[in-house]
C-alpha cells in the first residue's frame, strides 16, 4: 500500500507540474471511494468484499465538442478485503497475546477511454472501457495488545501475490457543482485472469498456528465508487486579475457616463397672420 499511496502522489504532482505548461484545461483528476464486489469463482473462492480508493487521470481530445466529449487517460484501484481476525498467544515474545488479521488485497491499474455526453449541461453521462492489469494477494498483520520493549508492535507478512491482465466497462455520471468541480457516481465490471488469493473461509488458529488455504481463481468483480472529479483551471492569476480589472473599469466608466441631451432648437411663438 506503501507503493500505491507512492504512485499516487507521483502521479497527481506530475499532473499539476504538466497542466501548467501545456493545455491544462484538458486535464482532469478523479478521486473516489471504490467498492469492489467479487463475483462468480472469485465469490465463492472465499475473496470478499474490498474497500478502498480510485484515482482516475483523463486527457480531453475534443474539448470544444458540444454534444460527445472523448478522453483517454489512466486509472488505479486499490484496496483491501473484509479478513479474519483472532487472537493468540505468541511463542517469540514467550507467553505475549496478540491480534492476527488476514485479508486479501487488490489493485489495478488501466488505461482507460471515456465518453462523455452533455459536457456542458449539469448532468453528464458517461461510458468506459478500459484495460491493463490486475494484482491479487494476501497479507497477515500480528499486533501485540501491549508493547514490549526490543519487538515491533506490528509486522506484516506477505502470504501471496500474483498478477494478470484485466479488461472491463462502465458506465456513471458528473453533476456539475461549479465550473471545475463534480460530483462523480458509476459502476464497472472488470474480468482478469486466474490470481491467487487466501480462501477466507478457511481461516482458523489450532495450537495458537494460524491456518489458511491459498487459491487459484478467476478474479471478476462488479464496482462502485462515488467521489469528485476535477478540471483544472489553466488561468494565470495575473491574467484572471487583468480581466477583473479591465471588466470592473468598464463597469466603472459605464456607471461614470451621461446620456447627452440632442441639441434641439428653442420653441417660438409665430405671430398669427391676420387677413385684411
Amino acid at each position: 500500500m506503501k507503493t500505491f499511496s507512492f504512485l499516487i502522489l507521483f502521479t497527481f504532482l506530475m499532473n499539476i507540474t504538466y497542466a501548467q505548461y501545456s493545455n491544462c484545461e484538458r486535464w482532469s483528476l478523479g478521486a473516489n471511494f471504490t467498492i469492489t464486489n467479487p463475483i462468480e469463482e472469485m465469490k465463492d473462492n472465499g475473496f470478499r468484499i474490498n474497500y478502498g480508493a480510485t484515482f482516475n487521470l483523463l486527457y480531453k481530445l475534443n474539448p470544444r465538442a458540444s454534444k460527445v466529449n472523448f478522453h483517454i487517460g489512466a486509472r488505479m484501484t486499490g484496496g483491501a478485503a473484509i479478513g479474519e481476525r483472532d487472537n493468540l498467544t505468541l511463542e517469540d515474545p514467550l507467553g505475549a497475546s496478540a491480534r492476527s488479521s488476514v485479508y486479501n488485497t487488490l489493485l489495478d491499474f488501466h488505461f482507460l477511454g471515456r465518453i462523455v455526453l452533455n459536457p456542458y449541461k449539469k448532468i453528464q453521462p458517461y461510458f468506459d472501457i478500459f484495460g491493463g492489469a490486475r494484482l491479487v494477494g494476501a497479507n497477515q498483520d500480528i499486533r501485540l495488545t501491549r508493547r514490549i520493549s526490543d519487538y515491533d508492535r506490528k509486522t506484516s507478512d506477505r502470504i501471496v501475490q500474483s498478477g494478470n491482465g484485466a479488461w472491463g466497462t462502465g458506465v456513471g455520471a458528473l453533476v456539475r457543482l461549479n465550473r471545475n468541480v463534480f460530483f462523480d457516481i458509476g459502476t464497472n465490471w472488470t474480468q482478469s485472469e486466474t490470481q491467487k488469493f487466501v480462501d477466507m473461509n478457511t481461516v482458523s488458529i489450532d495450537n495458537d498456528v494460524v491456518q489458511y488455504d491459498v487459491v487459484s481463481s478467476f478474479s471478476n468483480s462488479v464496482g462502485v465508487h462515488i467521489g469528485f472529479h476535477f478540471i483544472f483551471d489553466c488561468t494565470p492569476q495575473s491574467e484572471k486579475s487583468k480581466w477583473k480589472n479591465t471588466k470592473d473599469s468598464n463597469n466603472s466608466q459605464a456607471k461614470r457616463k451621461v446620456k447627452k441631451k440632442k441639441p434641439r432648437t428653442k420653441k417660438t411663438n409665430k405671430p398669427s397672420s391676420q387677413k385684411n
